[in-house]
């Protein structure tokens, strides 16, 4: 069994790491998590406690962004108590991909988590659910809220219960034939049909992220698991509505959630049409519908249809792949008397989001949606 120890350079990491040589094992990979928004000291700390306990350290950083500044910039703010989302991306999705690449036996992973900091870590399980939220989505209902009080009295306690669900893991392959003599005969041939298989897969994985049913072999897409649009205090009220008026009700209904979307994804004929419409003045709403929707990227997809749309805040969408895409050649019934080979090429992965962040994907239909808007006749 693999032991992992999870080590930030403060003490409640450091009091885990010791009491797992002391009462555990001195066989244990220790994990650093690198924001690039560490101290330099802290730096220089950890690799000094490294090299006292000859450690085998592990530096983890972010696959999606280059730092804490890399993070506020694509996201278009900082992280705030509101909105903790650096954790999640610069430490904790790193350590799940460190664990789904490179653990291959079972796992005992090890933080220091002190039950005197606040009340509601003292009420933390031994067992912590810290990673599990993440690797099998929880729903969950929470008693008690927030207030404010005056100085010296208790502050308020917030409970969780945790409901879990299952998420999947999928698998998409491709495979094709070729023969000896095409490969003896160009150069590029392997190149250009691992580059082939890889595209398709590439495609085929996107359709299924984006309108997979979820049933059998199929990843459950984002559009299937998404929220329908309700109605908004918009509804009723818009003169002229079109389908820039329709997206931002969308964002509108994720706001009112606390959800900041980053993305808009519809066909390409549905953002032609908006690109090409005109008000009734002859000024194109497109520009306008960058002035509502500001700091919202629009991408087009063949994969959703014509006259759908979806809002998304794409923090909340975890797609976890196993190793990446991986391509294989070999021999399959009588390949090898044929001078033939077969090539495989195939990825497994996760797709999923917590059933409380339902709410961050609103999917829509244009017509419906401007039908709602539309402000009655006088």
């Amino acid at each position: 069994m693999k032991v992992i120890v999870s080590f930030s350079g403060g003490k409640d990491s450091l009091a885990a790491l010791l009491w797992t040589r002391e009462h555990i094992t001195n066989n244990f990979t220790t994990v650093f998590c690198d924001t690039g928004w560490e101290h330099p000291l802290t730096y220089e700390y950890i690799h000094r406690i490294a090299d006292k306990l000859h450690l085998d350290l592990v530096t983890l950083k972010s696959k999606k962004y280059d730092g804490m500044v890399d993070l506020a910039r694509q996201k278009k703010r900082w992280p705030s108590v509101r909105a903790r989302f650096c954790t999640e991306e610069l430490k904790i999705k790193p350590t799940i991909d460190y664990v789904l690449d490179e653990v291959q036996d079972n796992m005992l992973m090890i933080q220091g988590i002190r039950g005197a900091e606040s009340p509601a870590r003292a009420k933390m399980s031994a067992q912590c659910t810290y990673f599990k939220y993440y690797l099998e989505p929880y729903g969950y209902d929470k008693n008690g809220a927030p207030a404010f009080i005056a100085e010296g009295v208790l502050k308020p306690a917030m409970d969780w219960s945790y409901v879990p669900e299952t998420s999947t893991a999928k698998k998409v392959a491709v495979s094709a034939k070729i023969s000896y003599e095409m490969r003896d005969d160009f150069d590029y041939m392997q190149s250009e049909i691992d580059n082939m298989l890889r595209t398709s897969l590439v495609q085929e994985r996107t359709k299924q992220l984006l309108t997979g049913d979820g049933t059998g072999v199929n990843l459950k897409g984002i559009f299937t698991a998404a929220a329908t649009y309700t109605a908004t205090a918009l509804d009723g009220t818009v003169e002229m509505a079109n389908k820039a008026d329709a997206i931002r009700a969308a964002i509108l209904q994720m706001r009112n959630l606390n959800f900041y979307p980053d993305v808009v994804m519809l066909n390409p004929s549905d953002r032609a049409s908006i690109d090409l419409t005109k008000d009734s003045t002859g000024h194109y709403i497109s520009d306008e519908l960058f002035r509502l929707i500001r700091g919202v990227e629009i991408v087009e997809s063949t994969y959703v249809k014509a006259g759908d749309f979806l809002v998304a805040d794409t923090s909340k969408w975890n797609v976890r792949p196993y190793k990446g895409i991986r391509v294989e050649f070999g021999w399959v019934d009588d390949d090898f008397q044929k001078n033939l080979f077969t090539v495989i090429c195939e990825e497994r992965l996760h797709s999923y989001f917590a059933s409380v962040d339902q709410g961050a994907f609103v999917k829509g239909e244009f017509a419906t949606i401007i039908a709602a808007l539309q402000k009655p006749a006088a």
